[in-house]
């Protein structure tokens, strides 16, 4: 159980960077941040992309364009999440309207990451998901 637990969350947490890296155009673009989650964004510098990974407890400081500490990064990204007391597994951030979820392992905080556009964390498949497909608080599947 605990390996299969594992395996999951390093599933969530590979997609969740493969989606961030996968072909993003800077033509046109000014120097800045895009794409962004919490540990991982695309970076444009003089119309080139290239990937910016932060290693936890590190999150994306959109601001300077560079892996800062999280106390000096806004929310959700600089919002500690207790994992201490939460079983493995992935939370809905109530604060962003469920627009992004923090993963837990361990005890450990392993981040927030964020929903494709117009869907929501649905905790009971672990996944972000369509509101009327996702039960309350975070959708509005009865």
């Amino acid at each position: 159980m605990i390996f299969q637990k594992s395996t999951t969350l390093l599933l969530v947490l590979f997609l969740n960077l493969f989606d961030t890296a996968c072909c993003f155009d800077c033509a046109g673009k000014p120097d800045g941040v895009y794409e962004s989650s919490c540990q991982s964004a695309v970076k444009c510098t003089n119309g080139t992309a290239s990937r910016l990974d932060c290693t936890i407890p590190q999150v994306v400081n959109e601001e300077t364009r560079d892996c800062d500490n999280a106390l000096n990064v806004n929310s959700p990204c600089g919002t500690f999440r207790d994992c201490s007391v939460r079983n493995d597994g992935g939370y809905p951030d109530l604060e962003t309207k469920c627009q992004w979820y923090y993963m837990c392992s361990y005890g450990i905080l392993y981040g927030h990451h964020k929903c494709a556009k117009g869907l929501v964390w649905n905790t009971m498949l672990q996944t972000c998901d369509f509101p009327l497909h996702t039960s309350p608080p975070c959708g509005t599947k009865n």
